[in-house]
């Protein structure tokens, strides 16, 4: 688990963009490619999954409380 942070860019219709951050799996195998088309596969249902929070605390706090390992990411 990578909890993650970003800084969204202000709008120009005069709205603001808020601080978010999130949480991104570690890939677990690589991907590889898929022999009768060609196309790269994987094996990994994580790989593109990716938990939205308010900010990296939530984020933290999340990972905290269901006992997932995590390390800090950009």
């Amino acid at each position: 688990m990578i909890p993650w942070s970003r800084q969204e860019n202000r709008l120009p219709a005069g709205g603001t963009g808020a601080a978010s951050g999130g949480v991104r799996f570690e890939p677990r195998c690589l991907p590889f490619v898929e022999p009768l088309t060609g196309w790269s596969g994987g094996r990994d249902p994580l790989a593109h999954v990716e938990l939205r929070f308010h900010d990296r605390d939530a984020a933290e706090r999340y990972c905290r409380s269901t006992g997932l390992v995590f390390r800090l990411g950009a």
